[in-house]
């Protein structure tokens, strides 16, 4: 009886330590995907803002076609 609540005891307590260490993982890997995202943001955000810039250039270029072409015509 006693081997096997010594056995239990020390299956407990492996128990313990592998989830307080799969624990540990999960929230390094959680703050790991954060830092990431935050990155994507804030590297991603910028490029579409100057995207914009120069989709409405070339939108203002293709008017200003338009109406010379009205004039030409």
């Amino acid at each position: 009886i006693q081997l096997i609540n010594f056995w239990k005891s020390k299956s407990i307590y492996i128990h313990d330590s592998v989830m307080e260490k799969l624990n540990e993982y999960r929230l390094q890997f959680k703050r790991l995907m954060e830092k990431q995202i935050q990155i994507v943001c804030e590297n991603d955000l910028i490029e579409p803002q100057h995207i914009d810039k120069q989709r409405k250039s070339l939108l203002d270029i293709d008017s200003k076609i338009k109406e010379i072409g009205k004039l030409l015509v």
